[in-house]
């Protein structure tokens, strides 16, 4: 599946550059470059896209068990294509950004350091998120095979959109440790060179769901952040 050593450089790299706002933004958009290319090219694509999906599982896991990305379900469970429900205490609602933004962040805000707290992600499209988030809870391979095949390349549109569900995932964990967040390294180290071959798979989840205990943002935390139901 490729050469893991280029892909775990490239990852390391391009994850650096998620974390660190001083970079050049030469240095960023070549680095962002870079990822798309592993996951545009047939050799890296399965490598990359289940080390960054293991990534995002891992960084769910690690929220509040109240938060409702932690608590994702299909509205028919027969039905793998039916709209995604957030469950929380008996009570389940859409998998929209009034759900799944809205409920940290005042969308309506005209201050403008309130609109700068969400303003890193919107351009991302929650609801176009749903599946392949839910996939990544799942299972990194899952998810992987979601976006491409087994070692087929990830169209041009679909790479940038997994970039798009990380930046998604990292803010919504940084709402609740901010910037200056060492778990979020920790679990980015520890995927970006998993061994996530057919063999090796079942020990990265393992992992990765161990780390997310270990970078946990606490239990109560979502319910003290929330601003609605």
């Amino acid at each position: 599946m490729g050469n893991p050593d280029h892909t775990a450089v490239t990852l390391h790299h391009y994850f650096h550059s998620l974390v660190e706002p001083l970079l050049s933004p030469e240095v960023s958009l070549q680095r962002h470059q870079h990822i798309i290319d592993v996951l545009t090219d047939a050799s890296t694509s399965t490598i990359g896209l289940r080390r960054m999906s293991g990534l995002i599982m891992t960084l769910i896991a690690s929220l509040d068990p109240e938060d409702p990305h932690r608590n994702l379900d299909l509205a028919d469970p027969t039905d793998f294509t039916s709209q995604l429900t957030i469950r929380v205490s008996g009570n389940s609602r859409p998998f929209d950004t009034a759900t799944m933004i809205g409920d940290v962040h005042n969308l309506d805000a005209t201050d403008p350091a309130e609109r700068l707290e969400f303003e890193a992600i919107a351009d991302v499209s929650v609801e176009s998120l749903a599946t392949y988030l839910f996939l990544c809870t799942i299972s990194p391979v899952q998810a992987q095979q979601w976006i491409a095949d087994d070692h087929q390349e990830a169209r041009q549109t679909e790479a940038v959109f997994v970039t798009q569900a990380l930046r998604y995932v990292l803010h919504r964990r940084r709402v609740f440790v901010g910037n200056d967040d060492p778990g979020t390294l920790i679990a980015m180290y520890e995927w970006q060179s998993a061994d996530v071959s057919a063999s090796g798979m079942t020990e990265a989840i393992a992992n990765g769901h161990e780390i997310a205990e270990e970078i946990s943002v606490g239990d109560n935390v979502y319910r003290a952040r929330r601003i609605s139901d």
